[in-house]
């Protein structure tokens, strides 16, 4: 019963667009913070872990929200460009950001990886072969 409950939860597109929406804020927020003001833990991992990790989770989250059969290149496509547009703004707004080539690089692996781990868990979640009744 609860497990059923769980997967209705999860086809809740709206839910996904959501989620997708408040992690790219909380990316954007973080993304546009003087160097100086981050929290002690962000200087502690790797820039480029942080790049990958925070596009992961935005095009999965979005790859989650898509039904589309061009899903995967509207997800990368929007995707790259909020995080070309954040990695531009990011010496525009922030004290001790400049722009990088290599966290653009880091974004676009998340991004390609998100999606990829999107689609092989879309196929268990929203696959009629597995609903609980």
């Amino acid at each position: 019963m609860l497990k059923g409950r769980i997967v209705s939860l999860l086809r809740l597109r709206q839910l996904w667009l959501v989620l997708a929406l408040v992690w790219a804020g909380i990316v954007l927020f973080y993304s546009l913070q003087p160097s100086v003001e981050l929290p002690g833990l962000f200087r502690l991992v790797q820039d480029l872990v942080l790049h990958f990790g925070a596009y992961a989770g935005v095009s999965f989250l979005l790859m989650l929200y898509s039904r589309s059969s061009a899903g995967p290149v509207k997800v990368s496509v929007l995707s790259f460009g909020y995080g070309l547009g954040v990695e531009i703004l990011q010496p525009i707004v922030a004290e001790g950001r400049v722009f990088s080539w290599y966290d653009v690089l880091a974004n676009s692996l998340g991004i390609a990886s998100g999606i990829v781990l999107a689609l092989f868990i879309r196929k268990r979640i929203f696959n009629p072969k597995h609903d609980v009744v």
